[in-house]
Protein backbone atom coordinates (compact mmCIF):
# COMPACT_ATOMS: atom_id res chain seq x y z
CA UNK A 1 0.00 0.00 0.00
CA UNK A 2 1.59 3.41 -0.99
CA UNK A 3 -0.04 6.91 -1.15
CA UNK A 4 -0.24 9.72 -3.69
CA UNK A 5 -0.48 12.81 -1.27
CA UNK A 6 -1.16 16.27 -3.51
CA UNK A 7 -0.29 19.57 -2.16
CA UNK A 8 -2.04 22.32 -2.93
CA UNK A 9 -1.76 25.84 -1.29
CA UNK A 10 -5.68 27.04 -0.73
CA UNK A 11 -8.66 25.08 -1.86
CA UNK A 12 -9.72 28.17 -3.84
CA UNK A 13 -12.12 27.78 -6.91
CA UNK A 14 -10.05 26.81 -9.72
CA UNK A 15 -8.86 24.78 -12.77
CA UNK A 16 -5.64 23.46 -11.06
CA UNK A 17 -8.20 23.03 -7.76
CA UNK A 18 -10.20 21.10 -9.50
CA UNK A 19 -8.19 18.82 -10.55
CA UNK A 20 -6.69 18.08 -7.25
CA UNK A 21 -10.25 17.60 -5.79
CA UNK A 22 -11.51 15.36 -8.45
CA UNK A 23 -8.23 13.17 -8.82
CA UNK A 24 -7.74 12.57 -5.02
CA UNK A 25 -11.56 11.56 -4.65
CA UNK A 26 -11.82 9.56 -8.05
CA UNK A 27 -8.83 7.23 -7.73
CA UNK A 28 -8.81 6.90 -3.84
CA UNK A 29 -8.54 3.14 -3.44
CA UNK A 30 -7.65 1.53 -0.27
CA UNK A 31 -4.20 0.04 -2.17
CA UNK A 32 -3.21 3.28 -3.10
CA UNK A 33 -4.81 5.89 -0.69
CA UNK A 34 -5.58 9.66 -2.41
CA UNK A 35 -4.72 12.50 0.07
CA UNK A 36 -4.22 16.56 0.42
CA UNK A 37 -2.63 18.50 1.66
CA UNK A 38 -3.67 21.99 1.86
CA UNK A 39 -3.11 25.51 3.73
CA UNK A 40 -5.88 26.49 6.52
CA UNK A 41 -9.37 26.56 5.61
CA UNK A 42 -10.64 29.85 4.04
CA UNK A 43 -14.18 30.64 5.92
CA UNK A 44 -15.77 32.72 3.24
CA UNK A 45 -17.19 31.94 -0.06
CA UNK A 46 -15.68 30.86 -3.21
CA UNK A 47 -13.50 27.99 -1.81
CA UNK A 48 -13.84 24.32 -2.44
CA UNK A 49 -13.37 23.79 1.47
CA UNK A 50 -16.99 22.53 1.92
CA UNK A 51 -16.88 20.05 -0.86
CA UNK A 52 -13.46 18.76 -0.38
CA UNK A 53 -13.87 17.84 3.11
CA UNK A 54 -17.12 16.33 2.27
CA UNK A 55 -15.45 14.03 -0.48
CA UNK A 56 -12.51 13.59 1.11
CA UNK A 57 -13.21 13.47 4.87
CA UNK A 58 -9.84 12.61 6.92
CA UNK A 59 -7.86 12.44 3.99
CA UNK A 60 -7.64 15.72 3.46
CA UNK A 61 -4.91 17.36 5.88
CA UNK A 62 -4.39 20.95 6.94
CA UNK A 63 -1.17 22.98 7.07
CA UNK A 64 -1.86 26.17 8.19
CA UNK A 65 1.94 28.03 7.62
CA UNK A 66 1.72 27.34 3.89
CA UNK A 67 -0.24 30.57 2.56
CA UNK A 68 0.13 32.29 -0.59
CA UNK A 69 2.05 35.37 -0.09
CA UNK A 70 5.90 35.02 0.13
CA UNK A 71 6.59 34.46 3.73
CA UNK A 72 9.60 32.92 4.33
CA UNK A 73 9.64 32.50 8.11
CA UNK A 74 5.71 30.58 6.98
CA UNK A 75 7.45 28.91 4.28
CA UNK A 76 10.29 27.75 6.48
CA UNK A 77 7.46 26.47 9.22
CA UNK A 78 5.47 24.85 6.22
CA UNK A 79 8.91 23.16 4.83
CA UNK A 80 9.65 21.54 8.18
CA UNK A 81 6.11 20.73 9.37
CA UNK A 82 5.38 19.34 5.63
CA UNK A 83 8.34 17.28 5.78
CA UNK A 84 7.25 15.31 9.11
CA UNK A 85 3.91 14.96 7.87
CA UNK A 86 5.62 13.01 4.63
CA UNK A 87 7.37 10.90 7.01
CA UNK A 88 4.70 10.18 9.30
CA UNK A 89 2.72 9.63 6.12
CA UNK A 90 4.86 7.24 4.28
CA UNK A 91 5.67 5.12 7.58
CA UNK A 92 1.98 4.59 7.95
CA UNK A 93 1.31 4.03 3.87
CA UNK A 94 4.55 2.56 2.73
CA UNK A 95 7.12 3.98 0.17
CA UNK A 96 7.94 5.25 -2.04
CA UNK A 97 4.92 7.64 -1.77
CA UNK A 98 4.05 9.89 -5.02
CA UNK A 99 4.22 14.11 -3.55
CA UNK A 100 2.10 14.98 -6.67
CA UNK A 101 2.17 19.28 -6.09
CA UNK A 102 -0.11 22.04 -7.54
CA UNK A 103 0.21 25.26 -8.08
CA UNK A 104 3.65 27.89 -8.32
CA UNK A 105 3.64 28.56 -4.46
CA UNK A 106 3.15 24.67 -3.24
CA UNK A 107 4.89 23.55 -6.19
CA UNK A 108 8.30 25.14 -5.21
CA UNK A 109 8.47 24.47 -1.88
CA UNK A 110 6.56 20.59 -2.13
CA UNK A 111 9.35 19.54 -4.20
CA UNK A 112 12.03 21.09 -2.66
CA UNK A 113 10.84 19.42 0.84
CA UNK A 114 9.68 15.98 -0.46
CA UNK A 115 13.58 16.03 -1.74
CA UNK A 116 14.67 15.92 1.55
CA UNK A 117 12.04 12.67 3.04
CA UNK A 118 12.86 9.55 2.13
CA UNK A 119 10.54 7.23 0.58
CA UNK A 120 9.13 10.22 -1.54
CA UNK A 121 9.24 10.99 -5.11
CA UNK A 122 7.61 14.34 -6.59
CA UNK A 123 5.49 14.81 -9.60
CA UNK A 124 4.37 18.66 -10.13
CA UNK A 125 1.40 19.86 -12.79
CA UNK A 126 2.39 23.37 -14.13
CA UNK A 127 -1.07 24.49 -14.95
CA UNK A 128 -0.17 27.59 -16.54
CA UNK A 129 3.24 29.97 -16.89
CA UNK A 130 2.25 33.21 -15.92
CA UNK A 131 5.77 34.80 -16.54
CA UNK A 132 5.67 36.48 -19.55
CA UNK A 133 2.29 38.12 -18.82
CA UNK A 134 4.06 39.49 -15.87
CA UNK A 135 6.75 41.47 -17.60
CA UNK A 136 10.33 41.50 -16.85
CA UNK A 137 9.58 42.50 -13.22
CA UNK A 138 10.61 39.73 -10.85
CA UNK A 139 10.50 36.98 -13.90
CA UNK A 140 14.08 36.37 -13.64
CA UNK A 141 13.87 35.51 -9.80
CA UNK A 142 10.38 33.55 -10.36
CA UNK A 143 12.64 32.05 -13.26
CA UNK A 144 15.32 30.85 -11.04
CA UNK A 145 13.12 29.46 -8.81
CA UNK A 146 11.13 27.43 -11.37
CA UNK A 147 14.51 26.01 -12.36
CA UNK A 148 15.92 25.05 -8.85
CA UNK A 149 12.03 23.26 -8.07
CA UNK A 150 12.46 21.45 -11.41
CA UNK A 151 15.50 19.78 -10.59
CA UNK A 152 14.73 18.63 -7.35
CA UNK A 153 11.15 16.98 -8.86
CA UNK A 154 11.13 13.30 -10.63
CA UNK A 155 8.39 14.19 -13.29
CA UNK A 156 6.95 17.62 -14.71
CA UNK A 157 3.08 17.20 -16.20
CA UNK A 158 2.19 20.14 -18.51
CA UNK A 159 -1.45 21.01 -19.38
CA UNK A 160 -0.65 21.67 -22.81
CA UNK A 161 2.11 21.00 -24.69
CA UNK A 162 2.22 25.03 -25.49
CA UNK A 163 3.47 25.29 -21.77
CA UNK A 164 5.89 22.39 -21.73
CA UNK A 165 7.50 24.14 -25.72
CA UNK A 166 7.97 27.39 -23.41
CA UNK A 167 9.29 25.53 -20.07
CA UNK A 168 12.19 23.72 -22.61
CA UNK A 169 12.44 27.02 -24.10
CA UNK A 170 13.40 28.88 -21.43
CA UNK A 171 15.38 26.09 -19.55
CA UNK A 172 12.53 25.59 -16.99
CA UNK A 173 12.57 21.37 -16.58
CA UNK A 174 15.66 21.11 -15.17
CA UNK A 175 16.46 17.92 -16.94
CA UNK A 176 13.65 16.36 -15.54
CA UNK A 177 11.10 14.13 -17.02
CA UNK A 178 8.02 16.03 -18.80
CA UNK A 179 4.45 14.62 -19.59
CA UNK A 180 1.45 16.55 -21.03
CA UNK A 181 -1.59 14.87 -19.43
CA UNK A 182 -4.49 17.56 -19.87
CA UNK A 183 -6.96 18.96 -17.39
CA UNK A 184 -9.94 17.31 -18.37
CA UNK A 185 -13.80 18.06 -17.48
CA UNK A 186 -17.09 15.51 -17.00
CA UNK A 187 -17.94 15.94 -20.45
CA UNK A 188 -21.11 13.85 -19.61
CA UNK A 189 -22.16 16.52 -16.98
CA UNK A 190 -22.54 19.43 -19.69
CA UNK A 191 -23.98 17.31 -22.65
CA UNK A 192 -27.27 18.20 -22.06
CA UNK A 193 -27.15 21.46 -20.41
CA UNK A 194 -28.37 23.47 -23.69
CA UNK A 195 -32.60 22.18 -24.03
CA UNK A 196 -34.64 25.31 -25.75
CA UNK A 197 -36.50 24.94 -21.73
CA UNK A 198 -33.43 25.10 -20.01
CA UNK A 199 -32.50 28.28 -21.73
CA UNK A 200 -35.60 29.94 -21.63
CA UNK A 201 -35.32 29.28 -17.56
CA UNK A 202 -32.17 30.26 -16.68
CA UNK A 203 -32.56 33.59 -18.95
CA UNK A 204 -35.97 33.82 -16.56
CA UNK A 205 -33.89 33.72 -13.50
CA UNK A 206 -31.15 36.07 -14.83
CA UNK A 207 -33.94 38.73 -15.97
CA UNK A 208 -32.98 38.74 -19.55
CA UNK A 209 -35.13 38.75 -22.53
CA UNK A 210 -35.02 35.82 -24.81
CA UNK A 211 -33.63 37.89 -27.84
CA UNK A 212 -30.60 39.44 -26.04
CA UNK A 213 -27.19 38.06 -27.32
CA UNK A 214 -25.48 36.63 -24.19
CA UNK A 215 -22.03 35.75 -23.78
CA UNK A 216 -20.83 33.76 -20.54
CA UNK A 217 -17.08 33.93 -19.02
CA UNK A 218 -16.85 31.87 -16.39
CA UNK A 219 -13.73 33.13 -14.14
CA UNK A 220 -12.32 34.77 -10.90
CA UNK A 221 -11.77 38.58 -11.25
CA UNK A 222 -8.32 38.46 -10.94
CA UNK A 223 -5.26 39.92 -13.31
CA UNK A 224 -4.76 36.57 -14.41
CA UNK A 225 -8.15 36.26 -16.03
CA UNK A 226 -8.24 40.44 -16.89
CA UNK A 227 -11.55 40.59 -16.64
CA UNK A 228 -11.23 44.65 -17.59
CA UNK A 229 -10.25 43.60 -20.97
CA UNK A 230 -14.26 41.54 -20.97
CA UNK A 231 -15.57 45.00 -20.02
CA UNK A 232 -13.52 46.20 -23.10
CA UNK A 233 -14.93 43.58 -25.17
CA UNK A 234 -18.66 44.29 -23.83
CA UNK A 235 -18.49 48.18 -24.24
CA UNK A 236 -17.16 47.14 -28.31
CA UNK A 237 -19.56 43.98 -28.56
CA UNK A 238 -22.75 46.92 -27.25
CA UNK A 239 -21.32 49.28 -30.00
CA UNK A 240 -22.17 46.63 -32.76
CA UNK A 241 -25.77 45.27 -31.32
CA UNK A 242 -27.14 47.71 -27.95
CA UNK A 243 -28.99 44.34 -27.02
CA UNK A 244 -25.55 42.39 -26.32
CA UNK A 245 -24.94 41.64 -22.69
CA UNK A 246 -22.29 39.36 -20.47
CA UNK A 247 -22.84 37.46 -17.64
CA UNK A 248 -19.75 36.94 -15.64
CA UNK A 249 -19.51 33.82 -13.14
CA UNK A 250 -16.88 34.18 -10.53
CA UNK A 251 -15.44 36.77 -8.30
CA UNK A 252 -12.38 38.33 -6.68
CA UNK A 253 -10.07 40.91 -5.70
CA UNK A 254 -10.84 42.68 -8.70
CA UNK A 255 -14.28 43.58 -8.01
CA UNK A 256 -14.46 47.04 -6.93
CA UNK A 257 -12.58 47.76 -10.24
CA UNK A 258 -14.85 45.68 -12.94
CA UNK A 259 -17.96 47.42 -10.94
CA UNK A 260 -16.44 51.09 -11.10
CA UNK A 261 -15.02 50.63 -15.05
CA UNK A 262 -18.74 48.92 -16.10
CA UNK A 263 -20.50 51.75 -14.59
CA UNK A 264 -17.91 54.34 -15.91
CA UNK A 265 -18.57 52.82 -19.54
CA UNK A 266 -22.20 53.12 -18.79
CA UNK A 267 -22.65 49.34 -19.25
CA UNK A 268 -24.01 48.41 -15.85
CA UNK A 269 -27.31 47.07 -17.00
CA UNK A 270 -25.87 44.78 -19.46
CA UNK A 271 -22.72 43.26 -17.25
CA UNK A 272 -24.42 40.41 -14.51
CA UNK A 273 -21.39 39.61 -11.65
CA UNK A 274 -22.76 36.15 -10.60
CA UNK A 275 -20.12 35.87 -7.63
CA UNK A 276 -18.42 32.52 -7.07
CA UNK A 277 -21.48 29.79 -8.31
CA UNK A 278 -21.25 25.82 -6.93
CA UNK A 279 -22.50 24.88 -10.97
CA UNK A 280 -21.86 26.88 -13.63
CA UNK A 281 -24.29 24.89 -16.18
CA UNK A 282 -27.28 27.43 -15.63
CA UNK A 283 -25.30 30.19 -16.92
CA UNK A 284 -24.05 28.05 -19.79
CA UNK A 285 -27.45 27.48 -20.41
CA UNK A 286 -28.32 31.00 -21.09
CA UNK A 287 -25.78 31.77 -23.07
CA UNK A 288 -25.32 32.10 -27.06
CA UNK A 289 -21.05 31.95 -26.98
CA UNK A 290 -19.19 31.64 -24.28
CA UNK A 291 -16.11 34.35 -23.83
CA UNK A 292 -12.28 33.78 -22.01
CA UNK A 293 -9.73 36.47 -22.81
CA UNK A 294 -7.01 35.99 -19.93
CA UNK A 295 -4.10 37.01 -20.19
CA UNK A 296 -2.61 33.56 -19.39
CA UNK A 297 -3.77 30.45 -18.97
CA UNK A 298 -2.43 26.77 -19.04
CA UNK A 299 -5.27 24.88 -20.46
CA UNK A 300 -8.57 26.39 -19.05
CA UNK A 301 -11.15 23.79 -18.11
CA UNK A 302 -14.16 26.69 -18.44
CA UNK A 303 -13.75 25.98 -22.34
CA UNK A 304 -13.57 22.42 -22.01
CA UNK A 305 -17.05 22.29 -20.42
CA UNK A 306 -18.82 25.01 -22.42
CA UNK A 307 -17.37 23.10 -25.45
CA UNK A 308 -18.87 19.96 -23.93
CA UNK A 309 -22.07 22.25 -23.66
CA UNK A 310 -22.03 22.82 -27.11
CA UNK A 311 -21.18 26.74 -26.84
CA UNK A 312 -19.22 27.99 -29.28
CA UNK A 313 -16.09 30.01 -27.49
CA UNK A 314 -14.05 32.87 -28.00
CA UNK A 315 -11.01 32.96 -26.68
CA UNK A 316 -7.44 34.58 -26.25
CA UNK A 317 -4.77 32.63 -27.83
CA UNK A 318 -1.76 33.52 -24.93
CA UNK A 319 -0.53 29.90 -26.38
CA UNK A 320 -2.90 27.31 -25.04
CA UNK A 321 -5.38 27.64 -27.56
CA UNK A 322 -3.60 25.37 -30.36
CA UNK A 323 -4.02 22.13 -28.34
CA UNK A 324 -7.96 22.37 -29.16
CA UNK A 325 -7.71 22.74 -32.94
CA UNK A 326 -9.69 19.91 -33.28
CA UNK A 327 -12.77 22.05 -31.49
CA UNK A 328 -14.29 23.91 -34.75
CA UNK A 329 -16.48 25.68 -32.14
CA UNK A 330 -13.67 27.53 -30.40
CA UNK A 331 -12.24 30.80 -32.15
CA UNK A 332 -9.29 32.03 -30.96
CA UNK A 333 -7.72 35.37 -31.57
CA UNK A 334 -4.16 36.36 -30.95
CA UNK A 335 -2.91 38.03 -27.60
CA UNK A 336 -2.53 41.22 -29.41
CA UNK A 337 -6.02 41.32 -30.53
CA UNK A 338 -8.26 44.61 -29.87
CA UNK A 339 -11.54 44.12 -27.75
CA UNK A 340 -13.22 45.46 -31.35
CA UNK A 341 -11.66 41.99 -32.90
CA UNK A 342 -13.07 40.23 -29.82
CA UNK A 343 -16.61 41.98 -30.44
CA UNK A 344 -16.53 40.95 -34.24
CA UNK A 345 -16.28 37.49 -33.31
CA UNK A 346 -19.00 37.62 -31.01
CA UNK A 347 -21.25 38.96 -33.03
CA UNK A 348 -20.38 36.10 -36.02
CA UNK A 349 -20.67 33.16 -33.04
CA UNK A 350 -23.98 34.64 -32.31
CA UNK A 351 -25.20 34.85 -35.82
CA UNK A 352 -23.48 31.31 -36.98
CA UNK A 353 -22.74 29.13 -34.42
CA UNK A 354 -20.13 26.52 -35.80
CA UNK A 355 -20.79 22.96 -35.33
CA UNK A 356 -20.29 21.63 -31.61
CA UNK A 357 -17.75 19.56 -30.69
CA UNK A 358 -16.77 16.49 -29.26
CA UNK A 359 -13.84 16.51 -26.71
CA UNK A 360 -11.36 13.93 -27.81
CA UNK A 361 -10.67 11.52 -24.68
CA UNK A 362 -7.28 12.74 -23.20
CA UNK A 363 -9.43 16.82 -22.86
CA UNK A 364 -12.05 14.52 -20.67
CA UNK A 365 -11.92 13.44 -16.77
CA UNK A 366 -11.95 9.96 -17.44
CA UNK A 367 -9.15 10.66 -19.76
CA UNK A 368 -7.49 12.76 -17.38
CA UNK A 369 -7.49 10.35 -14.65
CA UNK A 370 -6.65 7.25 -16.29
CA UNK A 371 -3.46 9.00 -17.68
CA UNK A 372 -2.47 10.28 -14.37
CA UNK A 373 -2.74 6.32 -12.73
CA UNK A 374 -0.76 5.65 -15.28
CA UNK A 375 1.81 7.73 -14.34
CA UNK A 376 1.52 6.50 -10.42
CA UNK A 377 1.51 3.10 -11.64
CA UNK A 378 5.23 3.82 -13.39
CA UNK A 379 6.37 5.65 -10.55
CA UNK A 380 5.64 3.60 -7.35
CA UNK A 381 5.62 0.42 -9.59
CA UNK A 382 9.34 0.89 -11.14
CA UNK A 383 11.95 -1.57 -10.10
CA UNK A 384 14.14 0.59 -8.48
CA UNK A 385 11.32 2.09 -6.43
CA UNK A 386 9.97 -1.37 -5.05
CA UNK A 387 7.83 -0.61 -2.05
CA UNK A 388 9.98 -1.31 0.98
CA UNK A 389 13.20 -0.34 0.01
CA UNK A 390 14.96 2.69 0.28
CA UNK A 391 16.60 2.24 -3.09
CA UNK A 392 17.92 6.30 -3.87
CA UNK A 393 17.09 8.13 -6.84
CA UNK A 394 18.36 8.18 -10.04
CA UNK A 395 20.96 11.38 -10.77
CA UNK A 396 22.56 10.79 -7.29
CA UNK A 397 20.36 12.91 -5.31
CA UNK A 398 21.18 12.73 -2.44
CA UNK A 399 18.18 11.94 0.17
CA UNK A 400 18.10 12.79 4.16
CA UNK A 401 18.31 9.87 6.51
Amino acid sequence: MTAVIHVVTALERGGAQRVVLETAARLHDAGRPQLVITGARVDQPGTLDDEAERRLGKRLLRLPALVRPLAPLHDLAAALRLARMLDVLIAKHGSPAVVHTHSSKAGALGRLTARAVRGALSVHTVHGYGLAARGARGRPLLEAAERLAARAGDVLVFVSEADRRFAEAHGLTGGTRTEVIRAGVDEAAFATVRTPDGRAAARRALGLPSDAPLAVTVANLKEQKDPLFHLDVLHSWRALDPRAHLVFAGDGPLRAAVEARVRDAGDAAHLHLLGFVDDPRPALAAADVFLLASAWEGLPCAVLEATAAGLPAVVKDTGWAGELSWARSVRALPASASASSFAEALRAAVARPPRPARLPRPFTLDGMLEDLARLYDELIGAPRFAPGTATPRPRGRRRRR
